[in-house]
């Protein structure tokens, strides 16, 4: 992203709302899976409520290593993620708060 002429990105983000009891929104995946995705494009993820537990985005720290993890954010904490190449996905939301999100890749 720095020193770069020109910058791609996501427009618009995608929102995504998870009430609870709602199915997982996305399945165990890494963005290199699907066309269009560019390598060394970066994931950012910005939860706007409280996001634990099964309300939450789960992720691997390095690609294949399959050591999935919640990421547990607060309102205004973004998360910027190498979801081109490490795994991610989300579960049935069992929590009792709804998740309301945007994602985008640039």
């Amino acid at each position: 992203l720095c020193g770069a002429d020109k910058l791609i990105y996501q427009c618009p983000p995608t929102l995504r709302i998870s009430m609870p009891g709602s199915p997982a929104t996305i399945q165990v995946h890494c963005d290199a899976e699907y066309p269009r995705h560019q390598r060394g494009e970066v994931n950012f993820w910005l939860p706007v409520t409280k996001v634990y537990d099964s309300n939450t985005l789960w992720l691997e720290t390095t690609p294949g290593k399959s050591d999935f993890r919640p990421m547990s954010m607060g309102f205004g904490q973004l998360l910027r993620f190498n979801g081109y190449e490490c795994r991610h996905y989300t579960t049935r939301n069992e929590t009792a708060t709804t998740r309301v999100s945007f994602d985008l890749r640039a």
